[in-house]
């Protein structure tokens, strides 16, 4: 079985480093592979595009505003270009 481990995040505003985990991407940070078919097929350079090309797409649009309700983020402190491009998303 695979192990999690934290990503190491640097805070700017308090100058120090910050372990943190996502819990809703574990397998990014497991810290032994498994040998399974969808692992390999996830490691491909084809699969990478096309993931890509889904999250900047209108599609994956959905999963926005779940998130900032989850992580209880502040849109206000948000960084006003940052929101622009939210709010075309979500028109």
């Amino acid at each position: 079985m695979a192990k999690p481990l934290p990503l190491p995040v640097w805070d700017r505003q308090r100058g120090t480093l910050v372990q943190e985990w996502m819990d809703d991407h574990q397998p990014h940070y497991e810290s032994e592979p498994q040998r399974s078919f969808t692992q390999w097929v996830k490691s491909q350079p084809v699969y990478d595009r096309l993931y890509a090309l889904y999250q900047n797409s209108r599609l994956s649009s959905r999963e926005i505003e779940p998130l900032i309700r989850k992580y209880q983020i502040d849109m206000a402190r948000v960084r006003a270009g940052a929101v622009s491009i939210v709010c075309r998303v979500f028109r």
